[in-house]
């Protein structure tokens, strides 16, 4: 197809401005003034449901908590680090402390993610999901041009990726920030395999960066095995398969590593000291039973009447984009299978992978990294490929008229697809997630004479295209953005601004909030809800984010006898056996709302009693305290076992790791309660100044997860960490009058921002140097 400039340039322009009026026509309410977030959620945590506004009776959503509990949080906290001057590299509020930056799914520095930073939170959500959108539909224009498909098939394609059941069930969560870069990264490999020079190498690096600095690894990395599939293929069909062309690929990804290494450096760190790998072994349903292939015919099918109260889980994993694309894709399978050959390989082995067809799956589940990997996410690129043959698929009729004998194949195929399933599908697998089978077959069957109706309708309009290309492609594009529309505009909900957040402070914050710190709080019966603490500036031992260190994961666990699910860490009830835990942990006030008199020691007491009761310890110890006596044992595991054992003793003993003869002298052994004193100067949450003084040696025990980066100093000369009682820290302090700082500084940034920054300027000299 050979296209004049002046007519692409307008092409893109017609499609930016479609794109831009169908995502404004999807979330149309934000013209009355709404807002497009899920934090309304808030007004029921408590003890924001204390102040609650009025008429406000259920969260908009209450499926989708993530925004609530994670990601508004870390913004927030981000955003008073930057004011402060510091980088936000440790999150203080969760835990004993857990990295912020490296987490990754805080995307702190996305670009469309720095909205958060100049606005209020609900208008940095809306903006930021408005414009996934609408790079998601773009970015998949651009590169189905790239393919030399026309204008129309390259809209279809764009709509039915950009609001396709994925995109909108994730759009407020990090997932989009990378789905929405996937066609941009199938379009580098383009230009790679049309060149492969410095510069489309630099520029794809670029996108790579992007994708993995956008807060979503697993999906970034699935993106860069679903392009690395498309270029092998391509290499083969181009017959341009050589070591070079191989060689200049995984210079791209590891150009791309070197680009993103300020994020990269410190996550890796981060995977070594993480218990995501056990968590990962726990899980054992990483993909949706086979059965559930039906909802590629079915949006809605896992939210069918049927189902188990709450069982929305894999809807989040929807690979549907549209009933109208099947019939296009099956087309463009039939007529031109050299060109669809390698969308139609990654999309049926997507498939395979997400919904556990064997030997696909098993063979996928068992090659290194993608056996920790949560395999039903490769849906994603069966919604991108099922998309790309959907455009090939319209290209096909408008170029040429369909022959009768594959509309013939068609209408039997959609024929044999309604008899499938209107009498034979029955959950299978699926069963132990379904609570009424009876119910499920019924609505299944119902929908499918609704289905055989639009199949034969896509494949009437199909006949027409070539005759009448601008309305046949008008109807298809319009049939899938209404069928999308229809199963998802109402699913990230669109709430007044009023209702956004809590507007008021409930009685309970203002208390905590008025005591005086460092101090940390525990909260039972769902009070202040893992990582909502956060909002209100308030530490809690609770907390909910992945990845989690590995010696807090064992120690709230085994030593608190905590709860975790999916990295929710939480505390069912109190339990006064751990309090010796909870006193080292600095935990002051315990939040209830039960009486807990019956059950508390003589060292608790009420403190406050309205929307909750809160309940003072006496026997916090504090951010640091001092002992004389440590306990010396030669592992982890042997320090976390010996910290159980010494529950009652921990007070006056610290629990250290290594050989007591490679360190310090111990100094004389005695109780130094009545001559020690600990003050506070400078509390953030990278670094910590106090001035120490004691009479005697002592180990001065620092209540932060002890976790590489962690730097101490007295009288501004550098000291050794120890990990105390296996999840805090610990140093040695002579006897005196001492200033004491410990910092978070770890090498892992340090060297990561210095080769981020060094990859990025040779980037951007290759790009724009002027070549011969």
């Amino acid at each position: 197809m050979n296209l004049s400039p002046t007519k692409i340039n307008s092409d893109y322009f017609k499609a930016a401005l479609i794109y831009a009026v169908l995502v404004l026509v999807f979330f149309y309410p934000v013209f009355q003034g709404k807002v497009i977030t899920q934090t309304d959620f808030l007004n029921f945590v408590s003890p924001w449901d204390a102040v609650n506004v009025e008429g406000l009776t259920a969260p908009s959503n209450s499926h989708l908590q993530d925004q609530s509990t994670e990601f508004l949080p870390f913004f927030m906290e981000a955003k008073r680090q930057f004011a402060a001057g510091d980088f936000p590299l440790w999150n203080p509020y969760i835990f004993a402390g857990n990295p912020l930056w490296a987490n990754t799914q805080s995307a702190l520095l996305f670009p469309l993610n720095l909205f958060h930073y100049v606005l209020e939170p609900p208008l940095g959500f809306t903006i930021s999901a408005l414009l996934k959108l609408f790079f998601a539909c773009f970015f998949m224009y651009v590169f189905i041009r790239k393919l030399s498909l026309a204008h129309y098939p390259a809209l279809l394609s764009g709509v039915a990726f950009g609001f396709c059941a994925f995109t909108v069930f994730w759009l407020n969560h990090p997932h989009i920030n990378v789905v929405c870069l996937i066609p941009l990264s199938f379009y580098m490999v383009e230009r790679l395999l049309q060149q492969r020079d410095a510069k489309n190498i630099s520029g794809f690096a670029l996108v790579v960066a992007l994708t993995l600095i956008a807060g979503h690894v697993e999906i970034a990395f699935l993106t860069a095995a679903g392009c690395g599939l498309y270029y092998l293929i391509r290499l083969v069909q181009l017959k341009k398969f050589t070591i070079k062309a191989l060689l200049a690929f995984f210079t791209v990804y590891g150009f791309g590593l070197l680009l993103a290494a300020v994020l990269v450096f410190p996550f890796i760190e981060f995977l070594f000291n993480t218990a995501i790998w056990t968590e990962r072994d726990a899980i054992k349903q990483l993909h949706i039973p086979t059965a559930g292939l039906i909802n590629l015919f079915m949006g809605e099918f896992f939210i069918f009447n049927g189902w188990h109260d709450n069982q929305i889980g894999f809807h989040a994993f929807s690979p549907y984009v549209g009933v109208a694309c099947l019939p296009l894709a099956v087309y463009a399978a039939r007529v031109n299978f050299k060109q669809s050959l390698p969308f139609l390989l990654l999309t049926l082995l997507s498939l395979a992978v997400a919904f556990g067809v064997n030997p696909f799956y098993f063979l996928v589940k068992s090659l290194p990294l993608f056996n920790h990997l949560p395999l039903f996410y490769f849906s994603v690129l069966a919604a991108f490929g099922t998309a790309v043959l959907a455009a090939m698929g319209l290209h096909q009729v408008i170029k040429q008229q369909p022959k009768i004998t594959d509309m013939v194949v068609l209408l039997a195929t959609a024929a044999l697809t309604y008899v499938a399933i209107k009498w034979f599908w029955q959950p299978g697998d699926l069963s132990p997630f379904v609570q009424s089978a009876t119910d499920l077959v019924t609505t299944v069957r119902g929908y499918a004479d609704w289905l055989i109706l639009a199949l034969v309708l896509v494949i009437l309009l199909m006949t027409l295209a070539n005759r009448f290309s601008a309305m046949a492609s008008v109807l298809l594009i319009a049939l899938v953005f209404v069928d999308l529309f229809q199963q998802g505009h109402e699913w990230n909900p669109v709430v007044e601004k009023a209702h956004a957040l809590p507007t008021k402070t409930p009685a309970a914050l203002n208390f905590l909030q008025s005591q005086s710190p460092p101090f940390r709080t525990v909260g039972y019966d769902y009070i202040l809800k893992p990582s909502t603490n956060m909002l209100a500036q308030v530490h809690d031992i609770r907390g909910y984010d992945v990845p989690v260190i590995d010696r807090y994961h064992h120690f709230f666990n085994q030593a608190l006898n905590g709860k975790d699910a999916f990295w929710y860490y939480d505390l069912a009830a109190f339990d006064p056996d751990i309090l010796p835990f909870l006193d080292i942990l600095n935990v002051r006030f315990l939040l209830s709302k039960k009486d807990l008199s019956a059950k508390i020691p003589p060292q608790i007491e009420l403190v406050y009693d309205d929307e909750i009761k809160i309940y003072q310890n006496q026997q916090a110890k504090g951010l640091a305290y001092m002992v004389q006596q440590s306990l010396w044992v030669d592992s982890a595991e042997q320090a976390l076992a010996q910290v159980i054992n010494q529950k009652l003793n921990l007070s006056d003993v610290v629990v250290l790791e290594g050989d007591q003869a490679k360190h310090l002298d111990e100094g004389p052994v005695g109780s130094i309660s009545n001559h020690q004193h600990i003050e506070y100067g400078t509390i953030k949450a990278n670094q910590v100044d106090m001035q120490v003084t004691t009479t005697q040696n002592a180990w001065l025990i620092f209540s932060q997860n002890h976790y590489p980066g962690w730097q101490a100093s007295i009288n501004g000369e550098k000291t050794t960490i120890f990990a105390a009682n296996y999840v805090l820290q610990a140093i040695k302090i002579p006897a005196g009058s001492h200033s004491v700082t410990f910092t978070y500084k770890p090498f892992s940034f340090t060297l990561g921002w210095v080769v981020s920054l060094s990859s990025l300027i040779f980037a951007l000299w290759i790009i724009r140097r002027k070549t011969k």
